[in-house]
């Protein structure tokens, strides 16, 4: 079993995540038992990053990684895990059992649908702090809540982490783990710009001509940088200018 590798996916995740607050374990170790050298690395989701799992001791020997879920095409790569080395199953398993990775793009977490305790009918939201002092029942119903990302790390979490901003813009804690960056994916900026859903028709519209404009503008950037085009000569106060010249983008030694 060399080549076998396990990785809990989004873990803090209430109901079925391995953290999680229904899942009845503390550790990879209790959950896994003699096979827990098996886990290289654990997933974030949504409402965890990981600054927030730096402070759980029994996370400290895996690698942190994030992904986004196969079953939602248009949510593909909001949250990712840049690898170094080769790209193949030997070396990508090598990086994670040493936690040899580059970094991770993450979301928000506070935009995650469990990052706090609530109750989504009586559109109640605790923080940590509140829950302690209001109990784990509704204030407005009664009902027993849904624990929060956040209330379970606190009860599992050993210590404070610093985080500091690098000058490569990644997010770096004191500890020298792989760091992060955390972004808003583009559709939930144009939701939020014109106050519509984000699977709205007029969201969807904007977001497809966005990223075409872009996808133009990131070309025209790729081909200036890679010399494929001629420059034109300034002369009698005219400024010089780029020609383009047309060839494709990916040609076939970049799909090699």
């Amino acid at each position: 079993m060399s080549g076998v590798s396990i990785i809990p996916a989004h873990l803090w995740t209430p109901h079925f995540g391995l953290y999680g607050e229904k899942s009845g374990f503390d550790s990879l170790a209790e959950c896994f038992g003699d096979l827990a050298s098996y886990v290289p690395a654990i997933e974030t989701g949504l409402s965890s990053d990981p600054a927030m799992n730096w402070r759980v001791p029994s996370l400290d020997g895996v690698s942190i990684v994030s992904f986004s879920d196969a079953h939602s095409l248009p949510k593909l790569g909001r949250e990712l895990t840049v690898f170094r080395g080769e790209p193949t199953y030997d070396s990508l398993l090598d990086s994670l059992r040493n936690q040899a990775i580059e970094y991770t793009l993450e979301m928000f977490p506070e935009g995650g649908k469990y990052h706090h305790a609530g109750h989504r009918k009586c559109g109640v939201r605790l923080s940590p702090p509140e829950w302690t002092a209001n109990g784990e029942r509704c204030p407005e119903c009664g009902r027993k809540l849904t624990s929060g990302v956040m209330q379970r790390i606190e009860g599992l979490a050993e210590r404070i982490v610093s985080t500091s901003m690098g000058d490569d813009g990644l997010i770096h804690g004191d500890d020298c783990r792989p760091p992060f960056r955390t972004m808003i994916p583009l559709r939930q900026i144009i939701a939020e710009a014109l106050g519509r859903g984000v699977e709205t028709k007029a969201v969807t519209g904007a977001y497809h001509k966005l990223v075409e404009e872009l996808l133009g503008v990131g070309h025209r950037i790729y081909r200036r940088r890679a010399g494929r085009g001629r420059r034109g000569q300034g002369q009698n106060g005219k400024r010089d200018h780029f020609i383009w010249l047309r060839r494709r983008v990916w040609s076939s030694e970049h799909l090699a």
